[in-house]
């Protein structure tokens, strides 16, 4: 795969990421793409000032600028990842399934300090007879509600509903996912215990919005807002850029600690059906090699990939 980029450099570094061309079009992280779709970016560049050259001997080959027969904006990398498992990056438009969209809500309501709710809420939930520690982390009181909402149904109604249906419930709930919508399994929620269903929206009030049908691109947008709001006030249209890319900039790195590290997706530019490689993890773009190439030999690669 190949990379351009407006600047030379040695090595990359996530650090510099948010400085070039359109690089958060879909996460923050480093893109690597095909020939053709490197090559529309070295167009682009072409009226870029500020822009590192390169240059060109008769032969394509890169030399200095005074041997050189032909010069233009912009510096291309070939790159490849070694001795690493790209197991960890996923499909932007791939389904997740519910446990891990579970997981990462959980997770992402502890990150944003929503499990503070708890203790704050203390005097509520012991008023529902809830068996629970302050010290409960969001999970542990789910698993504690679902079983508090199963005995109190059953000591209520002949009606006979699983613990793990009702907690099924709560993760949807937790997760800003329509209830409204009730499946076969949930029409039940109309008879749940209304007091501790009210205590439990107080705990897990936030702004998420994490529904069952997400692919991982809906996913990693929901993450960035929920970052992006956690941001503060915007007083202007340039605070609100800044924001996004901090949103952005965090979801990418919480996800990496979910275990995912990159996202393949479309290629704006380029021949149709083509994917770029994202890199979102640190330590996996540390292993990234480089080496610098030529216009004329990103063109053969082209040629060669088009069958010419």
């Amino acid at each position: 795969m190949f990379h351009a980029s407006r600047k030379r450099f040695e090595k990359f570094d996530l650090s510099f990421v948010g400085t070039g061309q359109e690089v958060n079009r879909y996460a923050f992280g480093i893109y690597l793409g095909e020939a053709d779709n490197v090559s529309s970016y070295l167009e682009t560049y072409q009226h870029f000032d500020e822009t590192d050259k390169s240059h060109m001997n008769k032969y394509g080959e890169l030399v200095d600028e005074n041997e050189a027969i032909e010069s233009y904006n912009g510096v291309c990398y070939r790159a490849s990842i070694r001795n690493s498992d790209l197991s960890s990056i996923k499909k932007w438009n791939e389904n997740v399934d519910e446990d891990v969209l579970n997981s990462i809500a959980v997770e992402l309501y502890n990150k944003l300090g929503h499990n503070a709710q708890i203790g704050r809420l203390s005097n509520e939930i012991e008023d529902t007879g809830l068996n629970y520690e302050i010290s409960d982390d969001i999970e542990t009181f789910i698993d504690n509600t679902a079983s508090h909402l199963e005995y109190e149904l059953m000591s209520t109604s002949d009606v006979l509903i699983d613990s793990d249906d009702i907690k099924d419930l709560l993760y949807r709930k937790l997760r800003g996912d329509d209830v409204t919508e009730k499946s076969s399994d949930e029409d039940f929620i109309d008879i749940l215990d209304e007091k501790t269903m009210s205590v439990f929206d107080k705990v897990i009030d936030n702004d998420l919005t994490i529904n069952n049908d997400f692919d991982y691109g809906d996913l990693y947008r929901a993450i960035s807002i929920a970052f992006t709001t956690d941001e503060g006030k915007l007083n202007s249209v340039e605070q609100a850029l800044v924001n996004e890319a901090n949103g952005k900039k965090k979801a990418s790195s919480f996800l990496c600690k979910q275990g995912i590290s990159g996202f393949y997706a479309s290629s704006l530019n380029g021949k149709s059906g083509a994917s770029e490689l994202i890199i979102t993890d640190e330590e996996l773009a540390s292993r990234i090699a480089i080496k610098e190439v030529s216009k004329s030999e990103l063109d053969y690669e082209m040629s060669c990939s088009m069958g010419y």
